[in-house]
């Protein structure tokens, strides 16, 4: 989905716009689209998306999928795994996680956070370490998150302290 409410509008209308067997043949290509990028990503095992049948809410899910270099996603991959095996999903939940689209955040969200906590935020608010949330929230004083009762604050990269092992990373 596009940052563009124009080109969102431009969009639903022409889905609104097409006939019944176009519209399931989009939906067809949509879902398979979103298969694919779930393998490439390595998250087929441990992450499934429901658009309902909605091909709007499938074309959110591929705009979800195809922010970042896909690292991010790896990543968010590689915590699901460790959150099943410790039981941070719900007690009913079986792999892969299953997500509506509708909880996935609108495409300017994916820039008002770094990527992998907006990443964080759509899976976080499905996890639980005995009863406590571990869904991202922002804390009282807008400059920082918590997750359950931790806080902390994301800070730009020219803030961090030289030598910082995080800096290291980023090219």
């Amino acid at each position: 989905m596009s940052v563009d409410p124009n080109r969102r509008a431009a969009l639903h209308s022409q889905i609104n716009g097409s006939n019944a067997g176009e519209v399931a043949e989009i939906l067809m290509l949509v879902e398979q689209h979103i298969g694919k990028a779930l393998s490439h990503l390595g998250l087929a095992d441990v992450l499934a998306f429901d658009s309902g049948g909605d091909v709007e809410a499938g074309l959110k899910v591929v705009y979800a999928l195809e922010r970042g270099s896909g690292e991010e996603w790896r990543a968010m991959g590689r915590f699901l795994r460790l959150a099943f095996i410790y039981r941070l999903t719900p007690a009913d939940a079986m792999r892969p996680l299953r997500l509506s689209a509708d909880a996935l955040p609108t495409a300017t969200a994916f820039y008002q956070l770094p990527l992998i906590m907006a990443l964080y935020k759509i899976i976080g608010q499905q996890l639980t370490h005995h009863t406590d949330s571990l869904a991202l929230q922002p804390a009282d004083n807008n400059e920082s998150h918590r997750i359950g009762y931790e806080l902390f604050r994301v800070v730009p990269l020219g803030e961090l302290p030289g030598g910082h092992p995080t800096a290291g990373d980023i090219e």
